[in-house]
């Protein structure tokens, strides 16, 4: 990694963090059709980013650029419509709880692909770490007591895992050698264009929804998007996808509590040692991190 204060970097993490955690609540108070929410969510995104890099004068994305990253950041925009997709259809079909669960999995399938594909090293710690979140989530999501068919919804929100690692592996492995801007710029834009495609042939409505649907789209894309993604990808450069993986593992803990408040979704007393163990779990990898680069 990079090296920068720790302040500054775990600052930003915990940002990053806190912005994606509102998203499961903000997704289902939009009540519409959840590819709209998809599509809406990267196309205001991709506005604001685009026009934040003009702004900022950055050099045009196409002269960072260097042809072997272009396959790269075209697989990571598909793979961020497919997560962000998935993932929506599946807070529609099971809990908040169960649905933010499953996808925030996806730190085993990034500590895999990190060892496997990026040759970084996996502690021990790492391994307690990965242990602990999933069995502080299990217990979590197992506080939710609602009567409806999870399968459809389970199954969707593992895809999104799945995606959603492809997609920070492949930030890991560009952001060491691109600056930000030009990378969520690029990655944000192709999400984009392959979502407002997926709504031809699924005839998804883009206009004509409530005026407090486009609201929350809004700030799904401006929140959720800009802020939280963009600090979890600036993150990258400088802290092992593994870590920035397991740091979100303390989305369900958010989502949960807000669903309590907003959504009537209550779990029972086991939200405090199921979200215990999830922040200790943050707190390991965090502390393996730094170890790493002390």
């Amino acid at each position: 990694s990079q090296s920068l204060p720790d302040n500054t970097t775990y600052t930003v993490l915990m940002i990053g963090v806190a912005a994606v955690s509102v998203s499961a609540i903000l997704i289902r108070l939009a009540d519409t059709d959840p590819l709209a929410i998809a599509t809406y969510r990267m196309c205001v995104a991709t506005l604001v980013i685009a026009l934040g890099t003009s702004l900022a004068k950055q050099k045009p994305f196409w002269n960072v650029l260097r042809p072997h990253q272009i396959p790269y950041l075209l697989a990571s925009g598909i793979l961020l419509a497919i997560h962000f997709t998935a993932f929506n259809y599946s807070l529609y079909l099971t809990s908040v709880a169960n649905s933010v669960f499953l996808v925030t999995t996806a730190p085993i399938f990034v500590a895999l692909g990190s060892y496997w594909l990026l040759k970084e090293r996996i502690s021990s710690l790492i391994i307690v770490s990965l242990i602990l979140s999933v069995a502080g989530g299990l217990i979590l999501s197992s506080g939710v007591g609602e009567e409806k068919s999870h399968l459809g919804g389970d199954a969707l929100a593992v895809l999104a895992a799945a995606t959603a690692a492809g997609y920070m592996l492949i930030g890991r492995k560009l952001r060491f050698h691109l600056p930000l801007l030009p990378y969520i710029t690029v990655v944000y834009a192709v999400a984009s264009c392959c979502l407002l495609i997926a709504t031809f042939p699924t005839q998804t409505e883009l206009v004509g929804l409530p005026i407090q649907s486009y609201l929350y789209m809004i700030s799904i894309g401006i929140i959720c998007q800009v802020i939280g993604h963009s600090a979890l990808n600036w993150s990258l450069a400088y802290i092992s996808a593994t870590v920035v993986s397991i740091s979100i593992r303390i989305e369900p803990v958010v989502a949960t509590l807000l669903a309590i408040s907003i959504l009537d979704e209550s779990p029972s007393w086991i939200l405090i040692p199921g979200g215990a163990l999830l922040t200790f779990a943050v707190y390991l990898a965090i502390r393996s991190e730094q170890t790493t680069n002390s």
